[in-house]
């Protein structure tokens, strides 16, 4: 299974979300250049993504991302709150 395989069947567990908009999501939005995950194993714990997003402050364009798809496998919620910090300051 490929990373963008892994987060998405990780969304499908952690999230509500129908179908069309899954695969549009991983589709349109999703690389794994801005995916930051934390595994165990073989398996993905752990996911977000960070999608750049051009920010407009004090008249100046600033390059900026926001997190999209931020989930935990339910049984790893303990464990990831220890690394999931660390990963982000990378």
């Amino acid at each position: 299974m490929t990373t963008k395989e892994k987060v998405k069947a990780l969304w499908q567990l952690c999230f509500d979300d129908n179908e069309e908009f899954v695969e549009m999501y991983f589709r349109l939005r999703y690389k794994n250049e801005i995916n930051i995950a934390i595994e165990s194993g073989d398996e993905i714990v752990s996911a977000l993504q960070m999608i750049p997003y051009p920010m407009t402050f004090c008249g100046d364009t600033v390059q900026t991302s926001y997190i999209s798809g931020a989930c935990t496998h339910p049984d790893s919620v303990s464990y990831t709150h220890l690394t999931l910090p660390t990963k982000l300051e990378v």
